[in-house]
């Protein structure tokens, strides 16, 4: 079916149509639809869609509609009848794992006409139908043509290797290496063998025997004529004057058999001969068959030696370079960490510094406020120089307390340490600068 015409004129002939006139069509398929609604009816049908009815899903493909159904349903669907079977996807059927068994051997119980799809006894393949099966053995396996014309059809064998163990086996296959070598050179009886050899090789000789004797047994029976009596009363009858020749006659054939019989001697040891050297020629060429088949198993069982060898040294490979990979990694970790943690102790070192420099500057700040501060104390008193002057007692303990409370500041936390400066170099300031004046001035007499 090459071309197919979508329509809704059931009795118009597909000759009445012309194909060139139809505006909606698809080449690569052969369709040809009569109306834009009748492509959408047949578009929409050729979707993806899911068989199950309360199901509205479509895919792309038959791998996603396939997957859909084992996911969401738990069914599948069968895949020869998905590349043969001329239906819609909406129309497959779903089956469990056990109803798809039990299709694929037996078929379906609702389909009496259906009998499952038949399996290669040497593949084990199963096929859509019987014609498939037969277009695949005929393909990829040997029949038996001798036993297709005895009404045996069917007959088929994995290679020819097995077929011509049939052929010596059922059938009479001929022997000479030129036959062996054309193959497929194999008769129904004896008879036609005899006739194929006395037609083919009995002529390709030269010299001594080129013409050879046959043994036909052809299955007749003889009977002696003169054992009935009616030969023998009329023999009798016609007198003695035929006694002389019929003595010169067994004169003649006596002597004719005894050339004959030296004849067929001659006749049967050159037959002896020719048999002995057909059945040398037979057994070594069998011998040179299972050679080579010996050497071919050899052959084979290295190549998969061979395979599997590579096979592990690959593997081997890959474990090694996994291996090589994760050491790589281990060790990059490692020093990663341990940048990490160099890093981590640089950061806190240059914090420490900046900690014991920014207290070192407040305590210069301090040093340098205090001497302001008595400066200031001289200058307000009108202290000549000369006279020196001289702190309390109390304004000594509180500048003392002062230095020590700075003193363990140094020794907190960052963010103590950030914070507790700022407010210590007011406190002093404000401290120096409301600290009453306690001064004593003594003179100091020449």
């Amino acid at each position: 079916m090459e071309d197919i015409v979508f329509t809704k004129n059931e009795k118009r002939l597909f000759e009445e149509y012309n194909l060139s006139d139809f505006v909606y069509r698809n080449k690569e398929k052969g369709f040809y639809y009569e109306s834009e609604d009748i492509k959408k009816i047949v578009d929409n049908m050729e979707k993806y869609r899911c068989p199950d009815k309360d199901c509205a899903f479509i895919g792309d493909n038959w791998d996603r509609l396939k997957n859909h159904v084992v996911e969401v349903h738990d069914k599948k669907l069968c895949n020869i009848c998905i590349n043969k079977k001329k239906i819609f996807p909406y129309e497959q059927k779903l089956y469990t794992e056990e109803e798809l068994i039990r299709h694929n051997k037996t078929g379906d119980p609702d389909d009496k006409s259906f009998k499952g799809h038949p399996q290669c006894g040497f593949c084990l393949t199963r096929f859509y139908d019987d014609d498939d099966l037969y277009d695949h053995c005929k393909k990829n396996h040997e029949e038996c043509q001798v036993c297709k014309q005895q009404n045996k059809p069917n007959q088929y064998f994995v290679n020819y290797r097995t077929l011509s163990e049939h052929f010596n086996k059922e059938h009479y296959m001929c022997p000479h290496p030129e036959c062996l070598e054309k193959k497929f050179i194999v008769f129904a009886t004896e008879l036609d063998l005899r006739a194929h050899e006395i037609e083919e090789h009995m002529k390709t000789g030269k010299g001594k025997g080129r013409y050879q004797l046959i043994d036909l047994d052809l299955g007749f029976n003889y009977s002696d004529p003169t054992a009935s009596s009616s030969y023998y009363h009329s023999r009798h009858e016609r007198g003695d004057r035929h006694n002389n020749r019929d003595e010169n006659r067994n004169n003649r054939n006596n002597r004719h058999d005894n050339r004959h019989d030296r004849s067929d001697s001659n006749y049967g040891n050159e037959r002896r001969d020719r048999n002995d050297r057909n059945n040398r020629n037979n057994r070594n060429n069998r011998n040179n068959r299972n050679d080579r088949n010996d050497r071919n198993d050899r052959n084979d069982r290295n190549d998969r030696n061979d395979r599997n060898d590579r096979n592990d040294r690959n593997d081997r490979n890959d474990r090694n370079d996994r291996n090589d990979r994760n050491d790589r990694n281990e060790r990059n970790e490692r020093s990663e960490n341990n940048n990490n943690n160099d890093n981590n102790q640089i950061s806190v070192e240059n914090e420490n510094r900046e900690e014991n420099s920014n207290q070192n500057k407040l305590n210069q700040r301090s040093r340098s406020n205090r001497k302001n501060n008595i400066s200031s104390a001289k200058r307000r008193f009108n202290v000549p120089e000369g006279f020196g002057s001289k702190l309390t007692a109390s304004e000594n303990e509180n500048d003392i307390k002062s230095e020590e409370e700075n003193i363990p500041e140094t020794s907190s936390s960052s963010n103590n340490q950030e914070r507790q400066p700022s407010s210590s170099v007011v406190a002093s300031s404000s401290s120096s600068e409301q600290r009453p004046a306690t001064t004593t001035i003594t003179s100091m007499d020449p």
